[in-house]
């Protein structure tokens, strides 16, 4: 069957009315059924979300957001590597301190020649009591955080002269200089 319009034929097969929409009171429940379903999700959401941030808790008042710039006495000095050699050549007398444990030394790369073991992360303070405050140290790490650190504490027991290795045992294996394995 075709039906003729203003605007050419059309194929009634291909072309049927519209149907009709359904029954008001079926139309009705499927649109209820998807409302409440989507209040059902959305109310699971929420719970989550207020479960999820009451959770964590309320962040301190002065939450750190950096840690604490360490503060050396001025007569402390960084050394960059080539210092830090010279240093070593012309002063018999210097000790040197690895901030690292005796495992991370072991396990890595090594350790700077005549170097001595102290666990700055592991409290070992008593090797530093033991130590000649009048001598000079070197005090070297990873990379130089510990180094700091153990540099502080040497400053507490009035330590005279501590040097930091810039860069730490890094930049000192870096450079191809002398370690023990």
């Amino acid at each position: 069957m075709r039906t003729s319009t203003s605007s050419g034929n059309i194929d009634a097969k291909r072309f049927s009315p519209p149907q009709t929409p359904p029954p008001l009171s079926q139309s009705r429940s499927k649109r209820t059924s998807r409302t409440e379903a989507f209040q059902v999700v959305e109310g699971m959401v929420l719970g989550i979300f207020l479960a999820l941030l009451t959770a964590c808790g309320k962040p301190p008042e002065a939450a750190p957001t950096m840690p604490t710039p360490v503060v050396l006495p001025t007569h402390y000095k960084s050394l960059t590597i080539a210092e830090a050699e010279d240093l070593m050549r012309t002063n018999k007398r210097l000790g040197i301190i690895d901030a690292r444990g005796q495992d991370e030394m072991r396990a890595g790369d090594g350790w700077i020649p005549g170097a001595r073991p102290f666990n700055y992360l592991a409290g070992d303070d008593g090797l530093l009591t033991t130590l000649d405050r009048d001598q000079p140290w070197l005090v070297y790490c990873t990379i130089g955080g510990r180094a700091e650190l153990t540099a502080k504490e040497m400053a507490k027991l009035d330590f005279k002269q501590v040097y930091l290795l810039k860069g730490g045992f890094a930049a000192w294996h870096a450079q191809g200089k002398p370690v023990v394995k």
